[in-house]
């Protein structure tokens, strides 16, 4: 089944669509983790929700990334070789002077080792909320957290050419951007660590939505099924909406 318009609906319709594919997709992720590796749909007040940064940096040793050699082997699940990616890139580590979630954790102190977002139209709403969703995922890279997000919306005044482009001017001052007229969605994937790799991947309505790569160690990714995933959620909106959101394709 292929991407559909999701303007052609009021928010408050998407949202119940969104709610529902966030958890299809947590259900599918934990399917495929690893030993040791779980994941939750979390709400999310502010940016990261009750200090969770702050008790991470807080964990003895944290720093040194402990999960990686408490898996006893079994990371070899992981998938190893780079994404296949429209666009890639890298940063070198830089500093920088009510949503839902999907965190992955490892059992080690229950850590926070990444974060998927789906975004919604009111995280592109205003030039002030689409800052916030960037500042958002650049505190988590900055923490060594990896981020990957879906955006099945066109840019819009306030990320005129996506939002990984805005997220990646802040972090290298370049304003590269792999979106077109054509395909001017985006699966994006952050690879946190010693510098900051970026996989890219295009679509657009009517076309079926790539997977998602989502690292849970440096050099270490799965790959989430969004068609998948995606096709079981849009089963669920009621079937009132889905012809309005269908109508035309």
């Amino acid at each position: 089944m292929p991407m559909h318009d999701w303007t052609k609906v009021e928010a408050g319709i998407y949202h119940d669509f969104h709610l529902e594919w966030i958890m299809k997709i947590k259900a599918a992720i934990n399917q495929r983790l690893p030993k040791g590796y779980y994941a939750l749909a979390e709400q999310r007040t502010g940016i990261f929700g009750p200090d969770v940064l702050t008790l991470q940096m807080g964990i003895p040793g944290s720093e040194n990334h402990p999960w990686k050699s408490s898996d006893n082997g079994n990371t070899t699940t992981l998938q190893a070789t780079k994404p296949t990616a429209r666009g890639t890139g890298s940063a070198a580590k830089y500093y920088f002077n009510k949503q839902r979630s999907i965190t992955l954790r490892h059992v080690s102190h229950d850590r926070l080792v990444a974060v998927i977002e789906i975004v919604s139209p009111g995280n592109i709403s205003s030039l002030t909320v689409a800052e916030e969703f960037v500042h958002k995922v650049l505190s988590f890279l900055k923490h060594d957290i990896h981020v990957s997000f879906v955006n099945p919306f066109a840019a819009s005044n306030h990320a005129a050419h996506g939002l990984h482009s805005k997220i990646w001017e802040n972090l290298t001052g370049d304003d590269e951007t792999f979106l077109t007229q054509d395909e001017p969605f985006e699966v994006v994937a952050y690879e946190a660590g010693e510098a900051t790799e970026f996989y890219v991947r295009p679509f657009a309505v009517g076309m079926k939505v790539p997977t998602m790569p989502v690292f849970l160690i440096p050099g270490g990714h799965i790959e989430v099924p969004l068609e998948e995933t995606y096709n079981a959620a849009f089963e669920a909106v009621p079937a009132r909406w889905r012809d309005v959101v269908a109508a035309g394709k």
